[in-house]
């Protein structure tokens, strides 16, 4: 009957936490969701085992109950798209240590409302299992903020999209409004990002990476400065969408509008490369998800790579079995292709709310940040 105790205190917070923790929502896995509705579970468990144990047994069972319970998960997550990260050693000993913390303050919750009766008592143990479940969301949020060292050189940003707004009067700029992709950037990037109008010649050194995000039409010397960038030892990832549904900030036709489809095709003809838009009615022109080196990335009506050279490989496939993300080495450096610039719209990776990193619904920002670190792939 202990034992049983035990396993159903692990097998309840895990999977309810798992659903109200945000996998419902989510479409994700991870058992680190659980742990806000960790206190909730463990009072409910102390006042099943109060009778038939002292509080070190109640302790050890309910770690052990925890265990099972985590790699029962394990195979419930091996369908989602998504990693069970909480089974590597760091993540496990975070987790397992807050099984315990809930459950001793489960304990002192109950000895210290002992004395207390009815409502009182509900009321108290309702307001602490919610505190707990709130503090345990701001922990997370932080937890899973990411921090970069910084290091010489530039992220330098070319795009198309509008990515900062400006508030005028008359014709004299007052504000700067940034897209939420650029702050989320900033944080992660190992080289300071720095957002560009054009690329005069010359404008990228050795020390630079290159974000083009849907850039406007660029002059052929722009071009060439690119391809003489990464063909000299350069890296550069390119968002190149075939069919663009990023919603347009001015009135239909304004050319201030983000262009339908990308406008690059003279530099992917140069490496021999041929994007493609998604066949209307298809499965890949609708909102998407795929999975890139274990990270899940929403993508709107994204483009494939028809035609791919032999010094290019495949990284990632929409739908109907298309890449729609490859790799490319060119000269000496090297080229990560998306066919798609809708992924930087917020609503498709931000987390709501925004402080909790680990409700986000796709891992865009970060699988984008590591893409532009990783200089020299």
């Amino acid at each position: 009957m202990l034992a049983l105790a035990g396993g159903l205190f692990g097998a309840a917070s895990v999977w309810v936490g798992l659903w109200l923790g945000g996998a419902y929502a989510l479409g994700r896995s991870d058992i680190v969701l659980a742990i806000p509705m960790l206190l909730a579970f463990a009072l409910i468990y102390h006042w099943v085992v109060r009778r038939w144990c002292g509080p070190l047994l109640a302790v050890v069972l309910a770690i052990a109950g925890t265990i099972a319970a985590m790699f029962a998960a394990a195979q419930f997550a091996h369908g989602y798209e998504w990693k069970l990260g909480l089974l590597a050693p760091g993540p496990a000993a975070m987790f397992l240590g807050t099984v315990l913390l809930a459950v001793i303050a489960a304990q002192l919750l109950w000895r210290w409302t002992g004395a207390r009766r009815g409502v009182l008592r509900i009321a108290v143990l309702v307001c602490a299992a919610i505190l707990w479940w709130l503090g345990s969301h701001v922990a997370l949020g932080r937890a899973y903020t990411p921090t970069a060292d910084q290091q010489p050189g530039r992220t330098v940003i070319v795009s198309g999209l509008p990515l900062v707004a400006w508030g005028e009067v008359g014709r004299a700029p007052i504000s700067r409004a940034e897209a939420p992709v650029l702050p989320a950037l900033r944080s992660m990037l190992v080289r300071a990002p720095v957002l560009v109008d054009g690329l005069p010649s010359a404008a990228l050194t050795r020390t630079d990476t290159l974000l083009l995000a849907h850039p406007r039409a660029l002059p052929p010397e722009a071009l060439e400065e690119i391809d003489r960038f990464v063909r000299n030892g350069g890296h550069a990832v390119i968002l190149a969408d075939g069919l663009s549904g990023w919603p347009p900030p001015f009135a239909m036709g304004d050319p201030r509008n983000p262009s339908i489809t990308s406008l690059l095709t003279p530099l992917l003809t140069h490496w021999g490369i041929e994007l493609a838009a998604p066949t209307p009615g298809s499965t890949a022109a609708e909102t998407i998800r795929i999975t890139n080196q274990g990270a899940v990335l929403a993508m709107h009506s994204a483009g494939y790579f028809a035609t791919l050279p032999d010094n290019c490989r495949s990284a990632g496939q929409v739908a109907d079995g298309q890449p729609t993300i490859a790799r490319c080495r060119i000269g000496a450096g090297s080229a990560v292709l998306v066919g798609d610039a809708d992924l930087l719209f917020a609503p498709l990776w931000q987390s709501t709310p925004h402080w909790a990193r680990h409700l986000r619904p796709a891992d865009t920002i970060e699988w984008l940040a590591a893409e532009i670190n990783n200089a020299g792939w």
